[in-house]
């Protein structure tokens, strides 16, 4: 056999290296449990940060992204910060260059632009800002706001074309703060400038009516209305409220249009078919189902990360025995706290406010029985682990309930003002075509609108009191209570939900 090899050449073909071992995951994965099967970090726990991504990031590119004109419009760094190359390399961008035509706020540009130090300057421009939402204004009446919005014209440009964009990604970026761990470790970015933005095409939407382009204010407002839902589909309940606010900006501005005569009631037609096209606001539910279940199954995953510590500090002020804390059994909470949040999420999603009520209610007098009966210790067929695991679970969850019912009452009003809104154009197109407004709501269907909805709080048809110049519309309000119409910003206060025509002047302080 030794004679057969003389003047061959052998090749050794080098071994390739071994993948290194998948990490073993220290619980089991799956839907009760971790809710997503991965990724899993090196020491095998589920990645909340790259899961949360993944799913905020599914079939959205560069070209469908809305947040990608809008941070062009916006530029490499907002409010004096720069946004690190990870956050638009995420997006599947290179990130802005230093210099741009980029958006200015009020503040800055009386101070950088206008070379204004006067402090009570950039107040009366804030104030002007701020009365021009919702209200038509000329350039002789704000010269000074006239010149901020000529100065961002093309990133409000790009802003309402990112308006149009089917999908809204804004990545999970660390905070630097190595002491902190998981999601809590990690920024939304550019949440001021939202808010901002969207002020800024109301102010423009009413520059554009006071200019007689009431088509174009329009676009304007279906942009800013367009962007609270992009916002609010973030993930989490943060950014469910800067949508709703976002929200309650272009529903006034889109009263404003309503309220001018010279509208005809063909393009009201066509500005209510726009609006009852856009998509639904994501709902309270859909932020448990997504973000926040993420945010409160990764504190179990970091606190088991940091040992006794970990779980100590998670525990802390839960008020359940000290016993049996330090060895939690991690999968228990994670089973507890799933099926917790699915009957959250259960109850969220019922449409009928009154059931939806007394279904929270229920689980939140659950959850206090349940913990009553566990200051005496484990339940029947607990061990010490277990009932710390589900304790802990359930205590939390009934620290996270309430402020969930708060943001779910401010989705309710975020909703009615829509429904207010519908109604209003309808009877705007009513008024134009017959001389008078209705006598009663009932009279806009099903030629104005199907079908004219009822208050979601009361259950009950919403108030309308028609006179010669306009009318006075309005739901009741989370309260049940009658306010006559007055709402938060009234004096006196109220609670109620109103659409007021004429519309009344804010003066620009």
């Amino acid at each position: 056999m030794r004679g057969l090899l003389i003047g061959c050449v052998v090749t050794v073909v080098p071994l390739a290296a071994a993948d290194p071992p998948a990490p073993k995951p220290k619980f089991p994965v799956g839907r009760d449990t971790t809710y997503v099967t991965g990724p899993l970090d090196k020491d095998g726990y589920i990645d909340y940060v790259a899961a949360l991504n993944e799913r905020l990031a599914e079939g959205v590119t560069a070209d469908t992204n809305a947040n990608v004109l809008i941070w062009k419009a916006l530029g490499p760094k907002y409010d004096g910060q720069s946004q690190p190359a990870a956050f638009f390399k995420r997006m599947g961008v290179d990130p802005p260059p230093e210099a741009g035509d980029y958006f200015v706020e009020p503040g800055p540009f009386v101070r950088d632009r206008l070379g204004i130090a006067d402090p009570d300057a950039a107040r009366r421009l804030q104030g002007q800002f701020q009365a021009a939402t919702s209200r038509p204004w000329t350039a002789k009446e704000f010269p000074q706001l006239a010149d901020w919005l000529t100065v961002n014209e093309k990133p409000l440009d790009l802003v309402a074309e990112a308006a149009k964009r089917p999908h809204y990604f804004s990545p999970r970026l660390p905070t630097g703060d190595e002491k902190a761990t998981g999601l809590s470790a990690f920024i939304l970015s550019g949440t001021q400038a939202r808010r901002a933005l969207v002020s800024a095409l109301a102010v423009r939407a009413m520059a554009r009516m006071a200019a007689g382009k009431p088509d174009a204010a329009m676009q304007d407002v279906l942009a800013t209305r367009r962007l609270a839902r992009h916002f609010a589909r973030g993930g989490n309940l943060l950014e469910g409220l800067i949508g709703y606010a976002c929200e309650a900006i272009a529903v006034r501005a889109a009263v404003a249009v309503l309220d001018r005569p010279d509208v005809t009631a063909k393009q009201l037609a066509g500005y209510l078919k726009d609006m009852r096209a856009l998509a639904p606001m994501p709902s309270v539910a859909d932020f448990l189902d997504s973000g926040e279940r993420f945010y409160f199954l990764d504190n179990f995953t970091t606190s088991a990360k940091a040992g006794a510590a970990g779980i100590a500090a998670l525990a802390k002020g839960t008020e359940l025995p000290a016993e049996g804390l330090n060895e939690m059994d991690t999968e228990a909470a994670l089973r507890r706290s799933n099926f917790l949040l699915d009957r959250l999420a259960e109850a969220f999603r019922k449409p009928d406010r009154a059931k939806r009520e007394a279904a929270l209610d229920r689980i939140e007098g659950d959850l206090k029985a349940i913990a009553k009966e566990r200051k005496a210790g484990p339940l029947a067929g607990e061990t010490n682990g277990e009932a710390a695991g589900r304790g802990v679970a359930e205590v939390l969850l009934g620290l996270l309930t309430p402020p969930v019912r708060r943001i779910q009452s401010a989705d309710d009003r975020t909703a009615q003002a829509g429904r207010n809104l519908d109604v209003a154009f309808a009877l705007g197109i009513y008024q134009r075509e017959n001389g008078r407004y209705p006598k009663e709501l009932a009279e806009l269907a099903p030629k104005y609108l199907e079908k004219v909805p009822d208050d979601l709080f009361s259950g009950k048809p919403l108030v309308y009191r028609p006179d010669e110049k306009g009318f006075l519309l309005y739901s009741v309000g989370p309260d049940g209570k009658d306010d006559g119409g007055r709402g938060p910003t009234d004096d006196p206060k109220g609670d109620d939900i109103a659409v007021r025509i004429p519309v009344p002047t804010p003066p620009a302080k």
